[in-house]
């Protein structure tokens, strides 16, 4: 019996050595070259912060296990030792190229499950309307089919889960006035929807949306209307008013 205790202490004080040594490794080098202002290449928040999450809780559920363990009885013993096992496979896995392509991804697919970054009231035949309009006016262009289709429900469920993609997934043609009108129609249908909410599903043809930019046309359009007395800045941009408009509306 003494001989089987020994061996579970032993091999649970072997796991947690080998996620403390290693964890400590990894994190300690990276510490240093950042307190040094050295160049840190290799490191990819996307994964690294995941990682640094799961070692936390992995190491430290492993520590808390294994203190339990030693005065423990037989049976509380094993069911420690699978703890410590099982956070340590979890650990090990963080080192593996599963966790960035498959493990990451699940979880946040499951995380935002549970919540949403705003309120939508489109519906899926209103969000389906419009991504077809701006596709067939030109303003979103794919050259293949089957990844028109694809985004196509992405852009759905943006609009219907009100869940925010990780980066801008869709690139509008357009110039900056035309970008306002698509976010001013927008609004009505979507709470707490920010402008930097806008710019985490959108770009333009050039790349990132220069906000500060924008802003300053659309005010410069806006001003010339009003001396011109000419509704010229809404006319210009009466196809794009027109496909927020003509989406069926339902409920």
């Amino acid at each position: 019996m003494k001989t089987l205790l020994d061996v579970i202490y032993y091999t649970a004080a072997a796991i947690l050595t080998y996620q403390i040594f290693r964890a400590w490794w990894h994190w300690g080098i990276l510490f240093v070259k950042f307190m040094f202002d050295e160049p840190l290449n290799k490191f990819k928040s996307k994964v690294e912060k995941p990682r640094l999450f799961f070692h936390i809780v992995t190491v430290g559920l492993s520590l808390i296990a294994f203190f339990q363990l030693k005065n423990s009885d037989l049976y509380l013993q094993f069911f420690f030792f699978i703890a410590i096992l099982f956070f340590g496979v979890i650990f090990q896995l963080t080192w593996y190229d599963i966790f960035e392509t498959r493990f990451v991804p699940a979880v946040k697919k499951r995380l935002n499950k549970s919540y949403s970054d705003f309120k939508s009231n489109y519906q899926y035949e209103e969000a389906i309307a419009i991504y077809r309009s701006l596709v067939s006016n030109g303003y979103l262009i794919f050259e293949d089919v089957n990844v028109q289709l694809i985004m196509e429900k992405q852009f759905t469920e943006i609009l219907l889960k009100g869940v925010l993609p990780e980066k801008p997934l869709f690139s509008l043609q357009m110039d900056y006035l035309q970008i306002n009108v698509v976010y001013e129609r927008m609004l009505p249908r979507i709470s707490q929807f920010p402008w930097d909410y806008f710019l985490r599903i959108f770009t333009d043809f050039k790349g990132d949306i220069n906000l500060p930019a924008l802003q300053s046309s659309v005010s410069r359009a806006k001003k010339k209307m009003i001396i011109k007395k000419k509704n010229q800045y809404a006319r210009e941009q009466s196809i794009i008013e027109s496909i927020f408009l003509s989406a069926p509306k339902y409920g």
